[in-house]
């Protein structure tokens, strides 16, 4: 968990790790079954009541079942929930509210999926377009629910796996986003999926020491104490370039002119 609450989940079995693409940096995670998965117990921050949530993935399948890609519920199959699947003629799922997306997304390509609620509307997106709403007011509090990634409950029984597929760049919040930023995310994420594509910080040090963005040629400097990582070009997200430019305190660009 690379959010401000640091509450990660618990790896049952073996979960495979591999690029998402020949030599990209950016990981994906697949191998799931019965008992290889992704665990959380109760977290009271994903009892969103009748509020805003949100739920981002970038996901792939390639069987023709109903497999989850996750699902928030009591471990006795019982009380509300929140999930997402997919169904067999490759469709997409989700609840609150039963958002159902067109099929054929079983075709082993990455997908982006972000299911939301706001105003009392559950709405679904994949690959930046709305594909389904539905109005809801279902109360996602639930004591005891546990968090399954790549696993679900179907009928009361668990082990109905994204067998298939794989999961990359999980999100869930309680917060929703609009229909515009969903797009862009969409739009900033795909170049990520690409062969070769460099997304990290270049160097040893994680540690940002100052940022520049060099608005003549729309390129992010991320300067760190043993050099700088450049992000642009097909997407802010994407590392084009580093150097041993070492920074320390501060940074600015222009033109490509660095100080």
């Amino acid at each position: 968990d690379r959010s401000v609450n640091a509450n990660p989940l618990t790896v049952h079995g073996t979960i495979k790790r591999e690029p998402v693409a020949d030599d990209a940096e950016l990981m994906k995670y697949s191998g799931f079954s019965l008992s290889d998965y992704f665990q959380q117990p109760y977290n009271a921050d994903f009892d969103f009541g009748i509020g805003d949530f949100s739920i981002i993935c970038w996901v792939s399948n390639t069987t023709s079942a109903r497999d989850w890609i996750l699902q928030r519920r009591q471990p006795d199959d019982t009380g509300q929930q929140f999930y997402l699947r997919f169904n067999s003629d490759g469709s997409i799922g989700g609840y609150p509210g039963t958002v159902e997306s067109a099929g054929g997304f079983n075709d082993g390509a990455m997908h982006m999926v972000a299911m939301f609620r706001t105003g009392d509307v559950t709405y679904l997106y994949v690959d930046g377009s709305l594909e389904a709403s539905i109005a809801n007011t279902v109360n996602l509090t639930a004591a005891d629910a546990e968090l399954l990634v790549g696993d679900g409950y179907n009928a009361g029984n668990r082990g109905v796996a994204l067998n298939g597929g794989s999961i990359a760049l999980l999100r869930i919040g309680a917060t929703a986003p609009t229909a515009a930023q969903i797009a862009k995310m969409y739009a900033d994420e795909l170049p990520m999926f690409q062969p070769g594509a460099a997304v990290t910080l270049a160097g040893a040090d994680a540690e940002v020491k100052a940022l520049a963005h060099d608005s003549d040629l729309d390129l992010i400097h991320a300067g760190q104490s043993d050099g700088t990582s450049i992000f642009g070009g097909p997407s802010p997200l994407v590392r084009v370039e580093e150097n041993n430019n070492q920074v320390t305190t501060t940074l600015d660009v222009v033109s490509g002119m660095v100080a």
